[in-house]
Order: C-alpha cells, then sequence, then structure tokens
C-alpha cells in the first residue's frame, strides 16, 4: 500500500489534478487470505476516498483472494475469467481511451 500511496502523491499536486479528474480507474486486488468482506470493503473505501479526492472514478473492482505465489491465480478458473472478460470489453478501445485522455 506504501508503495501505491508513494506512486499517486504526483497526483494530488494542483496541476496534475485537472489533468486527471474524471478519469475511470480499475481496480485489480490480490490478497493472499481467505476472501473476508470487512477486509475487502476496508481496501475499496482507501482506494475509494484516496481517488475522490483527485477527481478519478472507480469503474470497477476485482478483489482475488487467496492469491499468495506466483502461478495461484492459474487454479482459479473464475477469475481467470473475469479477466478475460474485462479484457475483451476494453479490446480495441485502447486508442479511443487514450485519445480521449489527452
Amino acid at each position: 500500500m506504501k508503495t501505491f500511496l508513494d506512486r499517486l502523491f504526483v497526483y494530488f499536486h494542483k496541476a496534475a489534478k485537472p489533468r486527471i479528474a474524471g478519469k475511470p480507474a480499475i481496480i485489480l486486488i490480490t490478497m493472499n487470505q481467505k476472501n473476508l468482506p470487512q477486509e475487502t470493503k476496508m481496501v475499496y473505501n482507501t482506494f475509494k476516498v484516496l481517488f475522490r479526492h483527485i477527481g478519478i472514478y472507480i469503474e470497477e473492482l476485482f478483489c482475488f483472494s487467496e492469491i499468495m505465489q506466483a502461478g495461484d491465480i492459474l487454479r482459479m478458473p473464475d477469475y481467470l475469467e473475469s479477466i478475460r472478460e474485462l479484457a475483451q470489453r476494453f479490446k480495441g478501445t485502447s486508442g479511443e481511451r487514450h485519445a480521449a485522455s489527452n
């Protein structure tokens, strides 16, 4: 989380805020413990507060639990299918989204 906050800090500068305001965010979180609704909600609320402050809205959130080591996600077909569906929705739109963001 500290690394995330360190990287996000630049967007809190008053010159950067208008450039990022209104942009969507898709959040993918891997968690090493079992899916615990209370912890998932806490993580989501942390992102929501930070992003709201700089004008970013959360378009979608994915929390993948029980991912501890490289390769663990390969044993989670539901997670992989969620990512495939997300990729298909955004396939072919990256140029449009990138142009709109400039």
